[in-house]
């Protein structure tokens, strides 16, 4: 990992600091230690580092202690830890609105809904995001509106609401490319992608471009989620070939980046396929494994 200028690695620091009682020390280390293991991909010691932040930020500020639940929330949702992320963020949510930070307010509601859609509460879901909209169409049109439009674009598709979703959808990918956001343009990509395909249409063409543009910017959670999605269009078209050239790029990919739960959708949808062609011993394996 990184260092503080004195060759010593801050994780190292941090646990010292925290076994010494030195809170404003831990403060300082354990986030930048969390920052080099997400750098190289280390989710699970970044998470950790998040951890050990909080339990010494009792006597900082509110916008220092929002930006350490902030943070964690992002890595337990990397590593499918979702009742912990919903934890995080209602933490994070608390303090924003006691500082009327309205941008912030938004955005973790946005997150949030994320949560709440992958821990089935899909109701609640879209309540959360149709608010976090509302709150950030009243600021000047930036990244975190543009977020917003894209999940609500896919929850609508997804609910079978098409022509609200295509229009949320294609709305987010114009904010992506004039504000030069490529983690925004792919996901609203991919998100037009998956509804035009679930409804009937093609999408493949925007889930090859939302990849596409993730692996050009190095954006590994955008990539993830391209290649999860275009495994399940091809098994939605019965291109089998196809789909197991995603499957087998996509898993080393998320194994290399250690993104659990792009790896976890990944391996459902595969053995899912092995089930469709026969494969039952191969299916029953796959679903075995932790």
């Amino acid at each position: 990992g990184g260092t503080d200028g004195t060759g010593t690695d801050p994780a190292v620091l941090a646990h010292h600091s925290e076994g010494a009682g030195d809170a404003l020390a831990v403060l300082r280390y354990a986030p930048a230690a969390a920052r080099s293991a997400t750098a190289l991909g280390a989710h699970r010691e970044a998470a950790a580092q998040y951890e050990r932040a909080l339990r010494s930020a009792a006597g900082t500020d509110g916008p220092t202690r929002a930006t350490l639940h902030e943070a964690l929330a992002a890595e337990c949702a990397l590593l499918d830890r979702w009742p912990e992320t919903e934890r995080a963020l209602r933490a994070a949510l608390s303090l924003r609105r006691d500082e009327q930070d309205q941008l912030r307010v938004g955005d973790d509601l946005r997150l949030l809904s994320v949560a709440l859609w992958r821990l089935c509460r899909g109701a609640e879901s879209l309540r959360g995001l149709v608010q976090a909209a509302r709150i950030l169409e009243t600021l000047p049109p930036g990244r975190e509106l543009a977020q917003a439009l894209t999940l609500l674009g896919a929850l609508y598709l997804a609910m079978g609401r098409t022509d609200e979703g295509l229009a949320a959808g294609h709305r987010a990918r114009q904010l992506g490319e004039a504000l030069n956001q490529p983690d925004v343009l792919s996901h609203a990509l991919n998100g037009l992608g998956c509804g035009l395909s679930e409804t009937g249409g093609d999408g493949s063409a925007y889930l090859r471009e939302a990849l596409r543009v993730a692996l050009e910017a190095g954006l590994p959670e955008s990539a993830g989620r391209a290649y999860t999605s275009l495994q399940e269009d091809a098994a939605r078209l019965n291109r089998f070939g196809d789909c197991d050239r995603y499957y087998a790029a996509g898993v080393a990919y998320c194994e290399d980046h250690e993104l659990r739960v792009f790896g976890h959708c990944l391996r459902g949808n595969r053995a899912r396929v092995l089930l469709l062609t026969g494969q039952w011993d191969e299916a029953a394996a796959l679903a075995g494994q932790p």
